[in-house]
């Protein structure tokens, strides 16, 4: 008795049930617009590009003064 409904639920499942298309492709390059996200995404490039020296931004940031840090401990029991 309960495999009628449980079989009838199935079959309206299967028949209600809608075909699933892949969606197209939207994204369209040509070469020249590639290569161009490549050169401007590109940390490595980026980084050759700008020359970022560690041992020279180092000493830079050793000729700089430091931030004071401010400590401050209050206690509330009397």
């Amino acid at each position: 008795m309960r495999i009628v409904p449980l079989l009838f639920a199935i079959t309206m499942m299967t028949l209600s049930a809608r075909p699933i298309h892949a969606q197209s492709d939207s994204l369209r390059l040509s070469l020249s617009q590639a290569e161009q996200q490549f050169v401007q995404k590109n940390f490595v490039l980026l980084a050759q590009k700008y020359n970022v020296n560690v041992a020279e931004a180092a000493k830079e940031q050793a000729k700089l003064w430091y931030n004071p840090n401010l400590f401050v401990e209050t206690n509330l029991y009397n």
